[in-house]
């Protein structure tokens, strides 16, 4: 491991992205000047310095083609970060960020993506470095998922001002046909950022792992599927229900908080309690009570047949056990500390009826029980 590996690696303040910051910082220096890696620099330092310099100098689309095919894992994943701004760019990064948050490898999210390996290792090593702090939470939370969180609340407060904006234009002599190309221009630009997928994908992949994350990623429920024409308007009300819990997710994790909705939301907090609380009275404390018996009943060391003679074998009880009558528990103990019950004469003396012989008949001249 290199020296500033190392020290990255204990850095609080580490960027995601710190490895193509450093190599940005050798090939765009403010005196013009090219700077070198050292033998300090790991081997993605070194190859994406390498190839940011032959990037740049491309002519042709031999030479394009000549670089990709050298090293196509750090092509692509270069490919990725430079159209992470547009739709479906910004999409695909976002989805296998979070996949790399919920902790997949890399030719579990090429499988699930139809990507390269390859380049979903040099993506994460050079844009999104994590895997080696995913169980730094404190870390991933103020490096990723707080700053997707202020991303989300920008985007939605550009997204308001500019529906005032609208709103206060489309009052005065503005045309419709103006109106309408404004708002098309507006929405395209919403659907670009689309932070809400951001801030979803990102903390359920985190927090809830690669199960919730494929519900959150999917319009619908795989494997989910309608064996008959019964079971479609059920199949509709699941999808509601499932949609319905998802798009709750995405806006409670963006929605500001402020005097308009705090009692709202105090009241919802109280109500989910009371809920709990509830059904913890009824199904989870009979669960509990079935539970304390069961583990009673296991410790209890059953016996019947050859295994009852042979539990009691060479003790005081071996003599009762197939009398006519039965020793009380108070005797049970005594004989089990070695001790002689009283009258326990009685119990000894009296006989076992011995069971009447089975009559036998004859019919059509066969015996008969």
């Amino acid at each position: 491991m290199s020296d500033i590996v190392a020290y990255s690696k204990f850095n609080p303040f580490r960027r995601v992205d710190w490895r193509y910051e450093r190599v940005l910082g050798m090939v765009d220096r403010e005196d013009g000047k090219l700077g070198r890696c050292t033998h300090k620099d790991d081997r993605y330092v070194k190859g994406l310095r390498n190839f940011i310099l032959r990037f740049r100098a491309i002519k042709n689309d031999r030479d394009r083609n000549t670089l990709s095919e050298e090293n196509p894992g750090l092509y692509m994943a270069w490919l990725y970060n430079m159209n992470r701004d547009t739709d479906g760019g910004r999409r695909l990064v976002v989805m296998v960020e979070a996949r790399i948050l919920a902790g997949q490898d890399d030719e579990t999210i090429a499988e699930e993506m139809t990507l390269a390996p390859k380049s979903i290792e040099w993506f994460e090593a050079l844009f999104f470095c994590v895997r080696d702090r995913r169980n730094a939470c404190d870390w991933i939370v103020s490096q990723v998922l707080i700053p997707s969180v202020m991303a989300a609340s920008e985007s939605s407060a550009a997204r308001t001002a500019e529906e005032q904006r609208m709103a206060r234009e489309g009052a005065t002599e503005e045309t419709g046909a103006a109106a309408a190309r404004r708002r098309r221009n507006f929405i395209s630009l919403t659907e670009l950022t689309d932070p809400f997928q951001d801030v979803t994908v990102k903390f359920v992949g985190y927090f809830g792992g690669v199960h919730v994350l494929d519900f959150a990623l999917g319009l619908y429920e795989r494997g989910n599927l309608a064996n008959s024409k019964k079971e479609v308007s059920a199949w509709h009300d699941a999808h509601l229900s499932a949609r319905s819990r998802q798009r709750s997710s995405n806006t409670i994790s963006v929605m500001p908080i402020d005097r308009d909705n705090a009692m709202q939301l105090l009241n919802l907090h109280a109500r989910l309690i009371e809920i709990d609380r509830s059904s913890d009275t009824a199904e989870n404390k009979e669960d509990k009570y079935h539970n304390a018996i069961k583990a009673v009943i296991k410790e209890i060391p059953w016996a019947v047949g050859t295994a009852g003679r042979a539990l009691v074998a060479g003790t005081s009880v071996e003599k009762f056990d197939d009398g006519g009558m039965k020793l009380r528990d108070s005797e049970l103990q005594l004989c089990a500390a070695g001790e002689t019950p009283d009258n326990i004469e009685i119990v000894d003396s009296v006989e076992v009826f011995r069971p009447r012989p089975k009559l036998t008949a004859q019919i059509r001249g066969k015996e008969v029980k």
